[in-house]
């Protein structure tokens, strides 16, 4: 069962802050302000791949990559970049969303406890 603990800092450390400590590894859960203008930050990334700025969007990643292998594959195939690109922007606005509700709700996103093979038991 998580448990949170307080830190101790000292006067040059940064403000103590509340520990979830998952399987005794310490994770720190992120500020609902944090998690707001992550989520924030996430619609506003998406609002450059909003299916409304695609003609715009095809436009310049054709433009910038004239020449080259990747704006060839555009030019020939503009119906499945337009796809990728929708979905990113499906994606991204689907993060936004759920990050601000987080922040809304008070709740931190869920930790990430362990990254690299290690495992449980």
């Amino acid at each position: 069962m998580p448990t949170t603990d307080r830190e101790t800092t000292s006067e040059h450390d940064a403000p103590a802050r509340d520990v979830l400590v998952v399987d005794e590894l310490p994770l720190l859960t992120v500020p609902p302000a944090e998690v707001e203008r992550r989520g924030r930050r996430w619609l506003l990334g998406s609002f450059v791949f909003c299916p409304c700025h695609l003609p715009w969007t095809l436009a310049i990643l054709g433009a910038m990559l004239g020449g080259t292998a990747f704006g060839a594959a555009i030019r020939e195939h503009t119906v499945l970049a337009g796809v990728v690109i929708t979905a990113v922007w499906v994606a991204g606005t689907a993060r936004g969303f759920v990050l601000v509700r987080m922040a809304e709700k008070g709740t931190c996103p869920p930790p990430k406890a362990r990254r690299w093979g290690r495992r449980a038991g």
